[in-house]
Formats: C-alpha cells, sequence, structure tokens
C-alpha cells in the first residue's frame, strides 16, 4: 500500500500500519504471525486498562480485519472481543458506533452462543427507537443474524412497523420477518394482510420485498393460491399500465418470478405476450423479463399448446446475430421453452423456426465459448436426446484418429460437457463417460503428460454437483483397483484425488486402492508420482498394516528416484512405520484433498519427527546454508563421506574474469561504510576488484554452468527443498573441471565496471522515484542468466550480504557506452512456497533499460 495514511481510508494508525505490515508481508505465514501477533495485543488491552469507546470501535474494526484476512485452517479466537461489542452496540451515542458493535457480533458470534440473549434488549429498544435510521440499523442486524429467541420480543413492534411512515423501514420489516419465518413459521400468519397491502405500496422496493414473501404465504396455506395469483396479477396490471416508468421494469420481472412459483394463470396469455413481445423489441431488449415471461408462458400454456403462443417468435431476429450475449439469450430462451412450443415435436404445432435457422443455431456446437456450446447441448438433448448421443459418438472416432496429443487434448472439455449433458444426475453414467473420453484421449501411455484442463473439470463437476455423486465416484475406484484397466497420467490423478477424499464413502478397501496405486505410478512421471505416493501416504492411515509387497514396490522405485521424489519415498517409509505422527498429519490437515494433505506433511515432517537415519539423506554444504538461509529446514541432516576424490590444490590466486554474476554469492561483499563511497555515475569506470582473484568455489561454479541438469517439476514441493534443489545444482560430478580458463580482454573491459564494490542502499534511496515490481515465473538464478542475455555489465551481492538481508542484489549498466551510465537497481526475493518463482523490484532512472528489463521479467521479450 503507497498511499499516505490521511488517503488510506484507515481508522487509525495502528489500523493502517497493520495493513501495511500485511501488504509488505513475504508469506503467508508471516501474514498470518502478523495477524496473531496483533489479536493477542488487543487481548491484553482489553484485559487491561478500561478503553474509551473511540479505542474500543478501533479495536473491533482490526479484529474483523485480522478474521477476515488470515488464512491459516484455524482462525482466531475472537469471543474475548463479545462483550465489548455488545456493550459497544448498547451504549454507542452514534449510529456508526452501534452499527461496528452489531457487526462484529453478526460475524463473530454463533447464534446459539449465550451472549446472544445480551443482544434482545438492545434490539428492542433500537427497533422502539424515533430515530429512522436506528431502527433500520436493528432491522438489519435481524435479517443478518435472525434468532429464535428474539422473535417474542421483536414480533409485535416488527407488525407494526410494516406500517412505518419510511419506506425505507417498511421494506426492512418484511425482510426482517421473512428471516424470523425461517426459524419459526409462526411468525408471518398475523401479517397476511398486511402484506397484500404492502403489494400496492406506492414504492417499488416495499412492494419487491413484499412479493418475496407472497411464495412462503402460499407455501405455508395462510391463503389459497388462487387469492395469491389474483393479487399478484393485479400488481402485474398495474405495473404494465406503467411501463413507460423504467423503475417498474425490474419490478415486472420479479411479479412473473413470483407467478411462475404460484402458478400464472392462463386467462392472462394475452398480457403475457404483450409484455413478452415489449421486451423483445430491438431497440430496448431485456433479457431479464423476456426470459421471465417466456417461463410464465411455457408453464401457462401446458399441456394446452397452439403455435401462435409461442414466446419464440418474437425472437427469431436474434438467430442470425452474431454477438455472443444474444446467441446465449436465444439459447436460454429456447432451453426454457418447451420443445413443442417451437421445435415441431408435436404434430400439432408446427415449428417455429425453419431450416437455415435450425442449422444456425447447430452451428452453436462449435462455437469457441464453453457456455455457448453447453447451452446448445442442452437444447438439443431436451428435443431429441439422440442427436447428442450421435454427436458424442462421432467426436470419439474424429478425436481417436488424431495424430497429436495437443489436437486430442483440445477435444477433451467439449467430450466432457457432451457426457456431462448426457448422463443428468447420474453420477455412474458420468463416471462412464469419463472413463471412455480419457481412454480415447491417453490409450495406454502411462508416461504422457497430464492434461490439467480435463483434471480440474472433472473434479469440480463431481465436487460441486448438486447430485449424490458416490456412485459414480465408486466406479472409478473401482477401475482403479482392477490392474487389467489401462489407465493415463490423467485418469491416474484424478483417481488418486478422489481416493484421498472420498475411501471412507465407497465400499472399496484401502488396501486395494492401495495396491492400484502401487501398481501403477513407477511407469508415470515425476509429478503423477508424487500425487499417487501422497494418496498413498494418505490411504496408509485408514489400513491397520501397509501390506509388505506395497512397502517393497516403493522402496525399489525410491532406489532410482531423483532427490526430490527420494524424499516424498522417504516420507512415506517413515509415516507408514509411524501411525501416530501419521494421524497427526491427516488430523491437521485443513481438507482431505491432496493439496492440503501435502501441505500437512510438509509443516509436520522434520519438526523433530524426521528418522535420524534416512536411506535418501541430502547432502547439505555450508555455501547451501548461506546461499538460502530462509528455506534452511530446522533440523540438521547428518553429513556422508564424498563420492569421489577430492580436488588437488588449485594453483596461485590468478585474476579470473567470468561471465558469472554469481560468482561473488559465497563471498562478503566490501563494506562501502569502511571505504570510500562509489557515486552512481562511476559504476562504469575502471576497477579492479581484489575479490575477482580469488579461487571460485565448486558451488560457485554449479551456479554458474548453464549445463545444469533440469529437475523434476513437483506440484506439492514447498520451501523445505530449497536446500535439496541448490544441492543438486553443486553436484560437483556433472562438472568436468573445478577452474575456468582466462577470459578474452574484451570479456575483461566488460565486467571492469560490474566488479566494483558499491553502496547499494544508498543509491536505492536516491533512485526511490523510478520504482517498478513484478512477479517472475524464473528462480533467482534464472533471473541472473536471463540479464546476462542482454549482455549488460552486473554485479550481483548475495541474499545473506547487506543490506535487505535475504534478498539477492543487482546492479546492472549497459556496456559500451561513453561517459557514466545510470545502473538499474534490482531486489530479488525467492518464492516460499518452494516453486521456480520470485518477487523482483526494480529502480532505474534509464526508461529505456527499465523497460528492457521488465519486459525480459514478464516474458515478453522479443
Amino acid at each position: 500500500m503507497d498511499v499516505p495514511f490521511l488517503s488510506s481510508g484507515a481508522l487509525s494508525r495502528a489500523h493502517y500500519a497493520l495493513v501495511r505490515q500485511v501488504e509488505n508481508a513475504a508469506s503467508l505465514q508471516a501474514v498470518d504471525n502478523a495477524l496473531l501477533g496483533q489479536v493477542a495485543s488487543i487481548r491484553k488491552q482489553f484485559a487491561g486498562r478500561s478503553l474509551s469507546m473511540r479505542e474500543c470501535k478501533e479495536c473491533l474494526i482490526i479484529l474483523l480485519y485480522c478474521s477476515t484476512t488470515f488464512t491459516g485452517s484455524h482462525r482466531p479466537d475472537l469471543n474475548f472481543a463479545l462483550p465489548k461489542a455488545i456493550n459497544l452496540a448498547e451504549i454507542g451515542q452514534s449510529v456508526p458506533d452501534k452499527r461496528i458493535g452489531y457487526l462484529f457480533c453478526v460475524e463473530v458470534m454463533p447464534s446459539d452462543h449465550p451472549a446472544s440473549l445480551l443482544l434482545v434488549n438492545t434490539l428492542r429498544k433500537d427497533l422502539e427507537s424515533p430515530s429512522v435510521a436506528r431502527v433500520c440499523l436493528a432491522l438489519d442486524t435481524i435479517i443478518q443474524y435472525p434468532l429464535e429467541d428474539i422473535i417474542p420480543a421483536v414480533q409485535t413492534r416488527l407488525y407494526d412497523t410494516l406500517s412505518h411512515n419510511s419506506h425505507h423501514v417498511r421494506r426492512r420489516s418484511l425482510l426482517a420477518l421473512r428471516a424470523l419465518s425461517k426459524k419459526q413459521q409462526s411468525v408471518i400468519e398475523p401479517m397476511t394482510v398486511k402484506v397484500q397491502k404492502r403489494l400496492r405500496d406506492l414504492d417499488s422496493g416495499v412492494a419487491n420485498a413484499a412479493l418475496i414473501l407472497v411464495p412462503d404465504i402460499v407455501q405455508v396455506s395462510l391463503v389459497t393460491r388462487e387469492d395469491a395469483r389474483s393479487r399478484t396479477v393485479a400488481l402485474l396490471l398495474q405495473c404494465w399500465k406503467n411501463r413507460s416508468d423504467p423503475s417498474q421494469s425490474s419490478l415486472l420481472t420479479h411479479i412473473l418470478s413470483v407467478l411462475c412459483k404460484v402458478g400464472p394463470p392462463a386467462d392472462q396469455l394475452g398480457l403475457y405476450h404483450s409484455i413478452a413481445k415489449f421486451a423483445a423489441q430491438k431497440e430496448s431488449l431485456n433479457p431479464a423479463l423476456l426470459f421471465q415471461v417466456t417461463k410464465a408462458i411455457t408453464v401457462a400454456t401446458i399441456p394446452s399448446v397452439s403455435s401462435s403462443l409461442s414466446p419464440i417468435t418474437y425472437v427469431r431476429h436474434l438467430v442470425g446475430s452474431s454477438s455472443p450475449n444474444d446467441k446465449y439469450l436465444l439459447l436460454c430462451l429456447l432451453e426454457t421453452a418447451e420443445p413443442r412450443l417451437w421445435a415441431g415435436t408435436d404434430p400439432q404445432v408446427p415449428s417455429v423456426l425453419d431450416a437455415l435457422e435450425v442449422e444456425l443455431i447447430m452451428q452453436q456446437l462449435d462455437a469457441p465459448d464453453g457456455m455457448i456450446r453447453k447451452k446448445t447441448l442442452n437444447v438439443l438433448h431436451k428435443v431429441e436426446p439422440e442427436i447428442v448421443v450421435s454427436y458424442f459418438s462421432r467426436m470419439l472416432e474424429s478425436v481417436s484418429s488424431a495424430v497429436t496429443m495437443d489436437i486430442k487434448a483440445g477435444y477433451s472439455l467439449r467430450m466432457l460437457q457432451i457426457a456431462e449433458v448426457l448422463s443428468g444426475e447420474n453420477s455412474e453414467a458420468y463416471a462412464q463417460y469419463l472413463i471412455q473420453v480419457l481412454k480415447t484421449i491417453e490409450g495406454e501411455d502411462t508416461a504422457g503428460r497430464v492434461i490439467q484442463e480435463v483434471v480440474e473439470y472433472a473434479l469440480t463437476y463431481i465436487r460441486t454437483a448438486s447430485f449424490s455423486a458416490v456412485d459414480g465416484i465408486a466406479v472409478l475406484l473401482i477401475a482403479l483397483t482392477e490392474e487389467s484397466v489401462a489407465m493415463g497420467p490423467t485418469f491416474l490423478l484424478i483417481a488418486a484425488a478422489l481416493a484421498c477424499e472420498y475411501n471412507k464413502l465407497v465400499a472399496v478397501s484401502p488396501e486395494s486402492l492401495l495396491r492400484g496405486l502401487s501398481a501403477r505410478f513407477p511407469a508415470c512421471t515425476a509429478s503423477v508420482k508424487e500425487a499417487c505416493v501422497l494418496a498413498m501416504l494418505m490411504l496408509s492411515n485408514e489400513c491397520e498394516e501397509v501390506p509388505e509387497d506395497i512397502i517393497g514396490r516403493v522402496k525399489k522405485v525410491a532406489e532410482t528416484a531423483g532427490k526430490l521424489l527420494r524424499r516424498r519415498y522417504d516420507q512415506f517409509l517413515f509415516c507408514v512405520e509411524n501411525k501416530d505422527f501419521l494421524r497427526k498429519i491427516v488430523s491437521t490437515a485443513k481438507s482431505s484433498s491432496l493439496p492440503d494433505f501435502a501441505l500437512s506433511l510438509e509443516l509436520n515432517y522434520g519438526q523433530g519427527h524426521e528418522p535420524t537415519t534416512q536411506p535418501h539423506e541430502q547432502p547439505s554444504t555450508s555455501q547451501a546454508s548461506s546461499l538460502v538461509p530462509a528455506l534452511s529446514p530446522p533440523h540438521s541432516p547428518p553429513q556422508r563421506p564424498l563420492r569421489y576424490d577430492a580436488y588437488e590444490a588449485p594453483p596461485p590466486p590468478r585474476r579470473l574474469n567470468s561471465r558469472s554474476p554469481t560468482q561473488h554469492r559465497s563471498r562478503s561483499s566490501l563494506s562501502a561504510r569502511s571505504s570510500s563511497q562509489v557515486s552512481v555515475d562511476s559504476l562504469s569506470s575502471d576497477y579492479v576488484d581484489p575479490e575477482m582473484a580469488k579461487t571460485m568455489t565448486a558451488g560457485d561454479l554449479a551456479l554458474m554452468t548453464s549445463e545444469v541438469r533440469n529437475l523434476d517439476y513437483s506440484p506439492f514441493l514447498n520451501a523445505n527443498l530449497g536446500v535439496d534443489r541448490l544441492a543438486d545444482r553443486a553436484d560437483l560430478i556433472n562438472l568436468d573441471s573445478p577452474f575456468i580458463a582466462d577470459p578474452d580482454p574484451a570479456v575483461h573491459e566488460e565486467q571492469d565496471a560490474a566488479s566494483q564494490s558499491i553502496d547499494f542502499e544508498s543509491i536505492w534511496s536516491n533512485l526511490e522515484d523510478s520504482n517498478s515490481r513484478g512477479w517472475c515465473e524464473r528462480s533467482s538464478d534464472d533471473v541472473v542468466r536471463l540479464l546476462q542475455k542482454l549482455q549488460l555489465k552486473l554485479r550481483v551481492i548475495s541474499s545473506d550480504q547487506p543490506p535487505f538481508n535475504g534478498e539477492l542484489k543487482i546492479v546492472a549498466v549497459k556496456p559500451s557506452r561513453p561517459g557514466p551510465s545510470q545502473p538499474a537497481l534490482l531486489r530479488i526475493r525467492e518464492s516460499e512456497d518452494g516453486d521456480e518463482s520470485c518477487l523482483w523490484r526494480m529502480r532505474c532512472l534509464d526508461s529505456g533499460l527499465r523497460s528492457q528489463i521488465k519486459r525480459l521479467l514478464e516474458g515478453n521479450a522479443d
């Protein structure tokens, strides 16, 4: 937050400081720590001296900010502040003060909390206040926080406020009574007559609120359905007469939606068609009103149907429109209207659309917009399901004959949309369609790439389905247990995720799921292997004892695995032997999903629970710990002997000018405060850094070389693996020689200017008017290599050296320019999530250089 306090909108300096601290935090964990510290500080203030009303209000607002901003699974307990909030709502002299007290109670206090009874008297007094603002505040609180215990105290007063002079009070009173009726239906019995009067209220907002109560009144049989229809139709006629008033449009839409719930009378079809014709005008198209009147006509005309009653007649001009909004509106209307009204499925009713218009609708199956394709499928399936079935079969044939995987993956989401439409609410049918689609796309290729879109779409559909998906999940997990069923990486990843989340709901033993995963994951790529091992580890918690053959498979795969995956295998082997520790990991996970389980595993594993000796220990060097101090685990892994003979002693020191900007990262940078400071304009002057004459370490060489082998990508890795990644880069076996050749004179001259010792902090402060910042999807080492490609003169200060500890500092200057050059200063902080990304900040007065570096870091360089 770069705005000053006076322009920030913060309530106090403390509030402003907390928001700045949160927004400038380096990680989510730092955010949560700051919020928890603030909550603890306010708790002490409440327990100490008595606070003024203003101070109490400020503290409650800060606590609400802490509660809504907290990212952890266990939010801070704010119940200690409830007495203060209730007291503020009671004794507050102004409406804003009382609003803060009420708001805190609504957001924090559960409905069954004993302290909720203390609000009853406060709300009753505010409802009886002569101030309209206080009455509205009390009504808003009841709407958001309806309590069954409050009904006897406020019920009579609420009936009186239905006739209040203020339309704001009348509207809120109706909504408050509806909220309380959800707790006790008898609340709306005495107010039936007043609700009917409010339907004819001069204020459209009050009439809208009264309309909301009409279905509830009919549902509890307080009035007959015919009476409700007649009164609603009377209001409809009144609004239709005043249709020239734009404010009546939303009320017309609401009235028609209520009529659809209570049953629109068929004797008003002429009125419905007049409204449909009015809403479908090209000059004043009203999609919401057109949709509701189409639904009303459809409900009112079934089973008696005639071609003249089709509402689609008024929107035929939308068929040839090129606007996506018009296409979507037309498809919504076709889906809402009964096919007999427009599709010609009834021999007695001719089709409303001709052959060309039907063809234009069919073409929307290939529309680039997924929602339009989905709506088209729904329309065609409603008219004739066989059309969609044949289309699905033809698409499967086309995909199976496709040459490349990219073409197959491009059709995957379309086929899943078709499967969703064909299966309806039958989850078992959806699972069969999903298996058929994945087999067509992946075949028996277990080492192919994962189609992320399919994984996300399928899991989202299963998790958010409005019907029970247990039968479909059981079909997928049974397929996992059958070794004869071929599974590609996408199918296997979906099954592993479902096995973690739903293994307790299906009649499939966890041992069978473990065998299915252990038999398939060795042939997969690294990312799928990791997901499978995590799923196996979570399933192990459901087994009394993990079978020995499964453990043996994991040990066999671990023998040839890379360093990152070996850590997962070590975690699996350790946890299956320490079931108490495994149960703790499962219980502390935010949910049973794979990412949450992986996060819980990383937070707990290594905190004093890791075995003292592991079969695959990672190397640890002093250089690695100094380069990434923030990523070092809390425990120190034991050292192991070198696998090679030591190098001979290096020759006498000589001047080495490498192009690697990282060669000084393990050195101590020269302090500018102990020597004469170097000005900005002198960065390009000739200077020989004595540090350049020192022998480079093996870690320097590993960071310098561009032949570092690629690491397996792991979507579940976190910051604890930072040392392992660096150790992998520093493996001396991959290097042919510990020395490098002398550079040519041209390279020597280019590096002189970048070899100086500078006062980075002073120069950074002087350039505060030229800020840039962003997120780079690369590591800090890759950023340095990218800057090298620009042929810039670089000076690098390691993250463990001041200033700005924890951040890599880089000074970049354009080469081959006469006279002083304006440098670009960069501060780079590695991501703490364990991924290959970093946060960068840059200051540079040279707009050309600043733009060039910014495009490079954002991935937009040519």
